[in-house]
């Protein structure tokens, strides 16, 4: 309780701080400021980096959960990965979005909104009328400051950056789902390498690998319907550690690999299958519009994606963040 009543007076303080100096700059004149400044206080100029890092600052006392910069900077980092996949993918063309795919993506969401605000003025005028109240339906402006706390104008930005991110994710994630190389492993993993080395002898004895990984496996997919099966995995995508997918990778369809450390755990992996999900080898123009059609990317697969990329090193990366990696200006 004392260390929460502290961080929460540090975290006063700093936003007292913010709050007076943002009123003593607000008084100043703008128009000099140029991009990455982002206050000045007489001659002194507070740059987009002291912002950050004091922000930075302001989160190290915070509980994670309430920690922003960080999550804001894997948005842009993921943006900036579907804009690149998306400008690789239109080497060959198609690559880009058009106006009207857009716009019909945002005429289905707002047709989806005005849908649930016809729901709940439905019931309000029922409530109403039991209640011997004047019918009064919200109005499209209404509902929206009230429920989404947002202008019309607000919203209808809102919904085009959000379809285009739809969109995007759609045409650049289905299709590396569809055209990648894919297979199916059995996985079994432990904590101990005596524990390893028994399911290992257990499985030279002919064992069937299912039941062991039932039985022993401390992995999530022995609570899976089929114990310890992994299928549709791609390349790098995440769904076993680095070295267990390099591994499995390398083994022929039914060859078991010897036990793996990664850490503090133990793996062993057998390859059951390759391509029982043929791969879909026409071009990306080809199949652009499909995968436009198809539904929503859910987060589990655009994870998938997205590790699949990065481990590719297909890009370079780096990371520099004021008041974490190095000093703001420095």
């Amino acid at each position: 309780m004392r260390n929460a009543t502290i961080r929460t007076l540090a975290a006063a303080l700093l936003l007292a701080i913010g709050i007076l100096a943002g009123w003593q700059a607000g008084a100043q004149d703008r128009r000099t400021l140029k991009p990455n400044q982002v206050a000045r206080v007489g001659q002194s100029i507070i740059s987009a980096e002291q912002l950050l890092q004091r922000v930075i600052e302001i989160e190290r006392i915070m509980v994670a959960p309430d920690r922003r910069v960080e999550a804001a900077l894997n948005t842009l980092v993921v943006e900036r990965m579907l804009e690149l996949e998306a400008e690789r993918l239109d080497e060959v063309g198609g690559g880009q979005l058009k106006f009207r795919e857009v716009q019909v993506e945002v005429d289905a969401m707002l047709a989806q909104a005005r849908k649930e605000l016809a729901a709940e003025n439905k019931r309000l005028l029922e409530d109403q009328r039991k209640a011997g109240q004047p019918e009064r339906p919200w109005s499209w402006g209404e509902w929206l400051e009230k429920r989404l706390m947002m202008t019309e104008k607000e919203f209808d930005a809102m919904l085009r950056i959000r379809a285009r991110n739809d969109l995007m994710k759609r045409m650049v994630v289905w299709y590396w789902f569809r055209s990648s190389q894919n297979i199916d492993v059995m996985l079994i993993q432990c904590e101990t390498q005596d524990d390893i080395l028994a399911a290992e002898r257990k499985l030279a004895g002919g064992a069937d690998f299912g039941a062991l990984a039932a039985a022993v496996s401390r992995h999530p997919s022995a609570r899976a319907n089929k114990p310890g099966l992994l299928q549709q995995i791609i390349r790098g995508d995440g769904s076993l550690e680095k070295a267990v997918d390099e591994k499995a990778w390398s083994l022929k369809d039914g060859e078991t690999a010897a036990p793996i450390a990664v850490g503090k755990a133990w793996y062993i992996v057998r390859r059951i299958g390759t391509n029982k999900r043929i791969p879909n080898e026409a071009k990306f123009i080809d199949q652009r519009d499909d995968c436009l059609k198809a539904a929503n990317v859910s987060d589990e697969l655009f994870e998938r994606w997205r590790k699949s990329v990065a481990n590719s090193g297909r890009y370079a990366y780096e990371e520099r963040l004021p008041g974490r990696d190095t000093d703001a200006d420095q």
